[in-house]
């Protein structure tokens, strides 16, 4: 069953909304998403499908579970009603298998003569019903054939509030996660469209498949000459239904593990009968979750949203293979709530395209969710704004795309290197030097070899985590890094080395007192890289500064090139005829050094090809090309001085000792 049209008029902040839900080429229903701010009617309009999918309802059952008897679900006010106006109107179309039923809620402050004068050529549903005449109120369910109340036992058919989540797991409670049992009578509903406290009913009823799943479903073979039978898998319905949460939490967890090759969930022992979650990457399984306690309040309502519309259906008596079997109708209030952002915008879009054909009718605040939607149906679906009523586009939420680019590359930066880090980690057999930026590692391999050469540090066997542009790793990036492998369980030691050009990096990640390093626990380390003895008078100590100024600006014969310090050069700014805004349009080389800025001086990084002669020939190479000259031994840069470079291994052996 699907709702096929839906008009709200005067009702509330809304004036006018008429829309006729759409089908794909094969039928399938293209999601309803409402938008608008506090206060546009996005509660108010659910609260109205809520109520006319109860009074459906009640046309099948003697007795609902949502409501009293002979008691309305939504309690009828004519404070509703639009101000100014003098009535409102509601009218919801329902179909199923060539049968349609309507539901209608009239209002009206006029008396009834007044009304039929004034709006009689409208010709309502309902304005000549006896309570219409008398109070002013009519609300009811026209159903020409019954046959479409058989919607119910093959349709799920929720309503997710906003409150559909269980209490927070610190808060105490007195009932305990279990097999469930319950009974099913002839005309009796035992079971509710709204949806409360989904994340336990739904763990209930997993821990019902599993254990159904080992009774009934378990293949044995006999094999000859064997005295025992071999497990063959399993094969049934609730096999399927396992297959296909393992499916849902497949989705749910490639955005935590780029690698995921799957997921799935277990059972734990007797002692704790719970279900646990684990990962395969690289051909190796893991437990992530001893149980759903231990899964991120997101993941466990990704999941529980989820697995709960599975849920409703195997309740039916329906069989499930695939996700796309299951169908109805499924209202979710805020359906972005309390999610991460990276959640809201790519796992919710996918997850809702498996179940192609429920008919899903949502709200939300969430421009990141909009965006997946877009990304994930192009135009097959609907983005109603109220209270105005009408479709839009994204073009209006340009500015949030752009924010949500920026927050979260960040973020996925910062999770691609960890994960580059963790992999490096697991297949290690010595020490992990992880540098910050992408040139440090190359001058302390270059060093260490050369001393090794001369005979020092021989019994340093070092790995360092060797990256170009692949990974981002300034300062901030390496000290969340570091930060995070320290909560691990390390077989192996991992090194952190900082620049000494950041009084707060140096606070915070540098030895204190007589220690020269930071102990971070789980054989996790950092230290900022000592002052070389010709840079004591100096305050921003990279790792270029272990050279002389001579070997720094060591001009490469090949290309004329050379770095140049931050007091050689100045800075010409302009503003660009576009945007107004300060460009770096030219920099000047200085015919003298700034003495005054000797001590704060850097090796200039930034835009390297604005440093030009009289020709407009660029003049100067980039850190990374000096490092690699360095690296490779090139010809003029194979002599240099690398003494200084002791200091940063002796800290590295104090650390392995």
């Amino acid at each position: 069953m699907y709702i096929k049209k839906l008009l709200f008029e005067k009702y509330g902040p809304v004036d006018h909304l008429d829309i006729t839900p759409q089908f794909d080429e094969n039928e399938k229903p293209k999601p309803i998403v409402f938008i608008g701010k506090n206060g546009s009617g996005k509660t108010l309009l659910l609260g109205n499908l809520l109520d006319g999918l109860i009074e459906l309802k009640r046309q099948k059952y003697s007795s609902l579970v949502e409501v009293e008897d002979n008691k309305y679900l939504k309690v009828g006010k004519k404070d509703y009603i639009k101000n100014s106006e003098d009535y409102s109107h509601i009218n919801i179309r329902f179909e199923n298998d060539q049968q349609f039923a309507t539901y209608t809620d009239l209002m009206s402050n006029l008396n009834h003569a007044d009304f039929i004068t004034k709006h009689g050529v409208r010709n309502f549903e309902g304005q000549n019903d006896n309570k219409f005449k008398e109070n002013g109120f009519y609300k009811r369910c026209n159903i020409p054939n019954k046959d479409i109340l058989k919607c119910f036992d093959t349709n799920i058919i929720s309503f997710f509030p906003h409150s559909r989540y269980d209490h927070p797991a610190w808060l105490n409670k007195n009932t305990k996660i279990g097999f469930s049992f319950s009974e099913r009578f002839i005309d009796q509903d035992n079971k509710s469209i709204i949806k409360h406290d989904v994340i336990k009913e739904v763990e209930t009823w997993i821990l019902d498949c599993l254990l159904d799943r080992e009774i009934y479903e378990k293949r044995l073979l006999n094999v000859p000459n064997y005295p025992l039978q071999m497990f063959a898998g399993y094969q049934g319905k609730n096999s399927d239904i396992i297959n296909l949460i393992n499916e849902l939490l497949s989705i749910i967890y490639k955005s935590k593990f780029p690698n995921l090759q799957s997921a799935r969930i277990g059972i734990g022992a007797k002692n704790r009968r719970s279900i646990s979650i684990f990962v395969t990457e690289y051909d190796q399984e893991y437990k992530v979750s001893p149980s759903f306690s231990h899964v991120s309040s997101g993941e466990a309502m990704l999941l529980s949203l989820f697995t709960a519309l599975l849920k409703e259906y195997d309740d039916l008596g329906m069989q499930v293979t695939k996700l796309e079997d299951v169908k109805g109708i499924v209202i979710i209030d805020e359906i972005d709530l309390h999610l991460h952002i990276e959640f809201q915008k790519t796992i919710l879009p996918e997850l809702i395209k498996r179940f192609s054909n429920v008919q899903f009718i949502l709200t939300t605040h969430s421009p990141f969710f909009l965006y997946g939607m877009e990304e994930t149906y192009k135009e097959n679906w609907d983005l109603i704004n109220l209270p105005f009523g009408n479709k839009i586009g994204l073009h209006d939420f340009s500015e949030m795309k752009s924010a949500y680019d920026i927050f979260v590359s960040g973020f996925n930066n910062l999770q691609n290197t960890f994960n580059t880090v963790n992999r490096k980690l697991k297949n290690l057999t010595k020490p992990l030097v992880l540098t910050e930026g992408k040139t440090d590692w190359k001058h302390l391999k270059n060093a260490i070899e050369k001393l090794n050469e001369g005979g020092k540090f021989l019994d340093l066997d070092l790995d360092f985590l060797k990256y170009e542009s692949e990974i981002e790793m300034g300062d901030s990036h390496l000290k969340s890094l570091c930060e995070q492998t320290s909560k691990l369980n390390n077989n192996r030691k991992v090194i952190c080395i900082f620049d000494r050009d950041d009084s707060k990096i140096i606070k915070e990640m540098d030895g204190q007192g007589e220690n020269n390093f930071k102990d971070w626990g789980n054989s996790v380390f950092s230290f900022c890289i000592p002052k070389p003895s010709h840079r004591n008078e100096y305050n921003n100590i990279s790792i270029e500064f272990y050279y002389t100024d001579d070997e720094i600006k060591k001009i490469d014969t090949t290309t004329n090139k050379r770095l140049f310090f931050t007091n050689e050069i100045e800075e010409v700014m302009t503003k660009s005829k576009t945007n107004k805004k300060k460009i770096n349009s030219k920099i000047s080389i200085l015919e003298l050094p700034k003495e005054d800025e000797e001590a704060d001086k850097k090796v200039y990084c930034e835009d390297v090809e604005l440093i030009q002669n009289n020709e407009g020939e660029s003049i100067a190479h980039s850190k990374n090309v000096f490092a690699e000259k360095i690296l490779k031994q090139e010809a003029g840069f194979d002599e240099f001085g690398i003494n200084e470079f002791e200091k940063v291994f002796e800290v590295i052996s104090e650390i392995l000792n």
